[in-house]
């Protein structure tokens, strides 16, 4: 039983130093995050608005406080970097839309799209054409739809008409009499 009421008394011990154990990053991160905010400020109104995004920047990657990221809008806005402006306003509307200023976020990110729309990139360039030598490929062979019975085929008829005519044309001559011309035909004398 001693050793459990040890365990007892080392937690209790220990309780109070690990509650106070959390906070201090925490402290430390705020009170980082606040100097990162009072220094973008002061870059902000000297004009330096590059340098001021970097420090919300710095300031959000502490702390991930959402007015960090309004911040860094506001700073690439006035250094006329519209796309980093956008993305940061539309950062700040996912973490917090419903923050007092998203009303005015959105009116910004209307405002940019309307100065400047979001235009694609061009494509990169084709590359120069090669010089290929080939063979053309070989004709296609003729064939018939698939599916279709061949008596519905034009040359299957076309072939049955021909050797009609022909085959008329071959009975009639060898029937026909040795004087089947008469009074009208003309004989041909080729001596």
């Amino acid at each position: 039983m001693k050793p459990v009421l040890g365990l007892v008394i080392l937690a209790l011990v220990a309780l109070p130093h690990a509650a106070t154990a959390e906070p201090a990053p925490a402290a430390a991160a705020d009170a980082s995050g606040r100097a990162h905010f009072q220094r973008g400020q002061r870059l902000s109104a000297a004009g330096d608005h590059a340098a001021a995004y970097r420090e919300y920047a710095a300031g959000y990657a502490l702390t991930e406080r959402p007015l960090f990221l309004f911040n860094m809008g506001e700073s690439a806005r006035a250094s006329g970097d519209n796309a980093k402006a956008r993305e940061a306003y539309l950062a700040f509307l996912r973490v917090d839309p419903d923050n007092a200023l998203a009303n005015t976020a959105r009116q910004r990110i209307y405002d940019l799209d309307r100065a400047s729309p979001v235009v694609a990139p061009p494509p990169p360039p084709a590359p120069p054409p090669s010089v290929v030598v080939t063979t053309p490929p070989p004709a296609p062979i003729a064939r018939a739809p698939e599916g279709q019975p061949i008596y519905k085929k034009w040359p299957f008829w076309a072939v049955v008409v021909g050797g009609a005519v022909a085959g008329g044309a071959i009975v009639f001559a060898v029937t026909r009499p040795g004087d089947a011309c008469g009074a009208r035909c003309t004989e041909l004398d080729f001596r």
